[in-house]
């Protein structure tokens, strides 16, 4: 009986291996997406502040949302 327990601990280093390393293979799909997701992020265009603050100013600004068509 002891040589049959003995056995079963042999397979335990390769059973962690593999969890682990099917836990990478998810880990790096996940850094891809987010790493896809950055690059498109960082080649989209840009919102120009200035342009949108000086119209904002220029508004009659209803912050309730009462009076949608005389904003700008």
């Amino acid at each position: 009986m002891k040589g049959k327990a003995s056995k079963w601990w042999l397979y335990l280093p390769g059973a962690i291996a593999f969890g682990l390393g099917s836990w990478q293979i998810v880990r790096r799909e996940d850094k891809v997406c987010v790493c896809f997701f950055a690059i498109q992020f960082v080649y989209t265009d840009s919102v120009n502040l200035f342009y949108i603050c000086i119209h904002l100013n220029h508004a009659e600004v209803d912050i309730y949302g009462d009076n949608l068509g005389n904003n700008l």
